[in-house]
């Protein structure tokens, strides 16, 4: 982005452990907003071995990311309400809070595929969430519904 002569750069602060075949397919996603815009930067957060050797062979995402570890994991089958209330270091949590803290501008994550509840980034105070349509301004189908959208 320019704003007159100087360069504004976006930060974004990816739980790149949320979702399914995470790292690998967050980080093809991270690569290729990174080719296509060199002014955005990325604070990853997740397992840091993992990290690491995925973006080996991702170069644009390479040198446009940050990697921070998260020692705590959350798994597909947990009640993410709970786990990220007891997963304080967990990728999602600090993710939500680089942005709190004020160390990105907007957070990214596929969340958690838990079976008995569902959560998100936005199902916390301190964060929002947009949504998607499709072409004719209809809902899609994978958006995110209810009072936690802003």
């Amino acid at each position: 982005m320019r704003e007159g002569s100087l360069t504004i750069l976006l930060t974004l602060s990816i739980d790149a452990m949320g979702g399914d075949n995470a790292p690998d397919m967050v980080i093809d996603g991270v690569d290729a907003a990174a080719k296509q815009d060199s002014n955005l930067r990325f604070l990853l957060f997740g397992d840091e071995a993992r990290l690491n050797a995925a973006l080996e062979t991702r170069a644009h995402a390479k040198a446009a990311s940050e990697v921070r570890h998260a020692p705590d994991k959350i798994g597909s089958g947990d009640k993410p309400a709970v786990a990220l209330r007891g997963g304080r270091q967990s990728s999602m949590r600090l993710a939500i809070n680089a942005v709190s803290n004020g160390d990105a501008q907007a957070i990214v994550s596929a969340g958690n595929t838990g079976q008995e509840d569902v959560t998100f980034p936005a199902s916390f105070s301190d964060a929002f969430s947009v949504t998607a349509v499709d072409v004719v301004d209809i809902l899609a189908p994978f958006a995110s519904y209810g009072s936690d959208v802003d």
